[in-house]
């Protein structure tokens, strides 16, 4: 899918980001919260009668097979109808938020490059929403490292297990996607790395430009 994609790449300069990436932003925000919270209140473990060794073997071998026991696998295959539709929007969301990381910090290190034009004194919507569309990063950033922190792995360990045992193969995006969710051990410093890359230079922006 290419939401992320769409919507920032657009025909607008490097130094004026689209309309449209912020209220992108805010939708996957809100349809994060709510998976944090589903998450937090799965019952996973005993749903699947799951012990804790075995769901750290899930999470640990992600996104490859853990190579349950016969009765795991049974009980994997009497929950893979009502799991995989239950967490299904999740795995696509998740797919979204990596699209939209790439495309964001792309959009984020062409605004850093036009440092010149984001002048407080010479172009202030812009620097504006450089400073706001920023922050708005870093929030997803972090809220996605909190709802990995929770079960999160775990649920998207189980629904990879769930569609491979229910003879649906790998689901579409599953490499990338387990390198993406790799990268949220620990989040912060990991956000400190992506705005390092994008080289964000709010002081220099803010730092008055004289024409001559």
């Amino acid at each position: 899918m290419q939401h992320a994609q769409h919507t920032l790449g657009c025909t607008h300069g490097p130094t004026d980001p689209c309309p449209l990436a912020l209220q992108v932003e805010e939708d996957l925000r809100a349809r994060l919260l709510h998976l944090r919270t589903d998450v937090s209140a799965t019952g996973l473990l005993n749903e699947l009668h799951l012990t804790e060794k075995t769901a750290k073997r899930l999470v640990e071998r992600f996104p490859e097979d853990a190579h349950l026991k016969s009765q795991e696998l049974e009980t994997f295959s009497r929950a893979s109808p009502a799991l995989l539709q239950a967490w299904e929007p999740s795995y696509t969301l998740l797919v979204q938020l990596a699209e939209f990381r790439q495309e964001s910090l792309k959009l984020l290190s062409e605004m850093s490059r036009e440092l010149v034009k984001l002048s407080m004194d010479l172009n202030p919507a812009v620097l504006r929403e450089y400073f706001n569309f920023t922050l708005a990063y870093a929030k997803l950033h972090l809220l996605i490292g909190a709802c990995l922190q929770d079960q999160g792995r775990l649920v998207l360990a189980a629904y990879c297990q769930a569609h491979r045992t229910a003879g649906k193969g790998e689901p579409a995006g599953v490499a990338q996607l387990a390198a993406y969710v790799r990268e949220f051990e620990p989040a912060l410093p990991r956000l400190q790395a992506d705005l390092g890359g994008a080289r964000i230079r709010f002081a220099e922006a803010l730092t008055p430009q004289h024409e001559p």
